[in-house]
């Protein structure tokens, strides 16, 4: 393929805007891209506008700030602010059940260990000890304190 610009020339690159095939004299790299002239003018006049644009909207004037926006009615806001959610609360609600339930947890293992060394051996089967429990509680209560 041959350079669009010099017909002798053999192309090196293309443009990436255009797509224009380019020789080794005309071809433009730009931030690793290649050019052609055309297209490197026209960035550099859009980046050139927008840098001349930003810098007109600098306030040159000593106050910047100071004036408030005037607002229509279309766009004031009727509603009022959300309160915020303290987001501690359902983690320390759920902390606390979880500490709850580990300590049912220890106190049914230590009932159980209580009935397996203590109960099971002179009353049988942990029904038998419910039983006697619901019926006379006095009388394991005098068993495991005397």
């Amino acid at each position: 393929m041959k350079c669009e610009n010099h017909p002798d020339k053999e192309g090196v690159a293309a443009c990436v805007s255009c797509g224009k095939i380019l020789c080794a004299d005309c071809r433009l790299k730009l931030v690793g891209k290649n050019y052609c002239q055309e297209c490197a003018d026209d960035l550099v006049t859009l980046y050139s506008d927008k840098k001349e644009v930003a810098s007109e909207s600098k306030p040159i004037k000593a106050g910047y700030g100071k004036v408030k926006p005037q607002s229509s009615p279309a766009m004031d806001n009727s509603y009022e602010k959300a309160r915020p959610v303290k987001k501690d609360s359902s983690n320390r609600f759920l902390l606390f059940c979880l500490i709850f339930l580990v300590v049912l947890f220890f106190i049914a293992l230590g009932l159980y260990i209580i009935y397996l060394l203590y109960l099971a051996p002179f009353y049988g089967d942990l029904s038998n000890v419910i039983n006697i429990l619901l019926t006379d509680p006095q009388r394991i209560i005098n068993f495991l304190i005397g």
